[in-house]
């Protein structure tokens, strides 16, 4: 039995398997294992025929080194946050402008980074960032028994459920988006809005996670209020009703390329970046900024609570936003910054009060007045 109801039960590895089934698995070799039956072979050949260099001319014992060709990989070493990593990538060159910040400070040894498309991504980002946003007044224009505060309370117990089953931030933006984008469109009773809530969070962990939570995980953690019935038709029904567009900007997106031409190497600068950003989420009047815009006053904001220079210029280089729309979103986050402290809800506050995170929602509020 599982001791943690929340999380799935691990999969069962069968007892038997069918022959032709391990013909075919036997049939199956990696690389490694091909190296390795090679230099098997050489050694036993050269047990059985005195001939193949164990002895050199005068009759004294030399040893013979086996070499093996690997394929033509490039081996580099990516030094990120004080670790080492090995990487494999192919054997090729690109070509990067000096134009994009992001790219003087991308490597090509990076695959993962893909730098030579890095600003064609980047443009679509920003045409695209809109297109998923929900609208900004749907409470007073749809909702009618839905208000900011129940909205609020909703946000915080999805981040809590989130930290519980360690899902990825991912996870968590593209929920709440499928919650407001929903809310925009149709109205929502009281008791059905933790329902829509708990079935937007199962379809993003579908789509993010590699082992998302099964349906019983999400009736057990709706502590039995809604059957698995509930869950598959009000699925059904956000599915549709959105037409499977689920492949949303947030930002998240911004945050990491901005962090990287900022400074990526800077753990507390990055983890308080994403307090700023998982924080907003609660706040219904912050759905007015957009993406990019509420990611790039999330370092500006970090960097002043971190007494470090606020505007940098490579940053206000690549952000697509002038300092005076900065201005205004970044007093909105230190001001949320500043509550939150203070506030009942409590889930996004406990999750970086930990050592784990540096404790960055202890942190020093900074005196609005003198901030900039």
């Amino acid at each position: 039995m599982n001791s943690n109801p929340l999380k799935p039960l691990p999969r069962k590895i069968p007892k038997e398997i069918h022959p032709k089934k391990m013909n075919k698995i036997n049939r199956i070799k990696r690389p490694l294992d091909n190296i390795t039956n090679i230099q098997t072979t050489l050694y036993e050949n050269s047990l059985k025929n005195p001939r193949i260099g164990n002895k050199d001319k005068k009759g004294k014992k030399k040893e013979k080194k086996i070499e093996t060709k690997t394929p033509k990989l490039i081996e580099s070493t990516i030094q990120n946050n004080s670790s080492i990593q090995m990487v494999l990538t192919p054997n090729c060159t690109s070509t990067i402008s000096q134009e994009s910040p992001i790219k003087q400070k991308t490597t090509n040894t990076d695959p993962s980074l893909v730098a030579e498309y890095s600003e064609e991504i980047y443009q679509q980002f920003l045409e695209n960032e809109k297109k998923y946003q929900p609208s900004i007044d749907y409470i007073e224009e749809t909702q009618n028994m839905i208000n900011e505060k129940m909205r609020e309370i909703l946000v915080d117990w999805l981040i809590e459920t989130s930290q519980e089953h360690e899902f990825h931030s991912e996870t968590l933006f593209l929920a709440i988006n499928l919650v407001d984008r929903f809310l925009s469109k149709y109205s929502v009773s009281k008791q059905q809005f933790q329902l829509l809530g708990a079935a937007c969070l199962m379809i993003a962990s579908k789509y993010e996670e590699i082992y998302p939570p099964s349906i019983d995980d999400f009736v057990y953690i709706c502590m039995n209020t809604y059957t698995k019935n509930n869950f598959v038709v009000c699925e059904t029904k956000v599915c549709n009703e959105l037409h499977f567009d689920f492949t949303v900007i947030t930002p998240i997106h911004f945050l990491r390329r901005f962090l990287r031409i900022t400074e990526g190497s800077d753990l507390i600068l990055m983890v308080l970046s994403n307090y700023l950003c998982e924080l907003q989420l609660l706040d219904y009047s912050l759905l007015k900024y957009p993406p990019s815009l509420i990611a790039a006053a999330a370092i500006f904001a970090a960097r002043g609570i971190l007494q470090k220079n606020i505007w940098d210029p490579a940053l206000l280089s690549d952000c697509p936003y002038s300092i005076a729309q900065l201005r205004t979103c970044v007093f909105d986050l230190l001001r949320l910054f500043e509550s939150a402290k203070n506030s009942e809800s409590k889930a996004c506050f406990s999750k970086y009060s930990g050592t784990e995170l540096y404790n960055v929602a202890l942190l020093k509020s900074p005196s609005l007045e003198n901030f900039f």
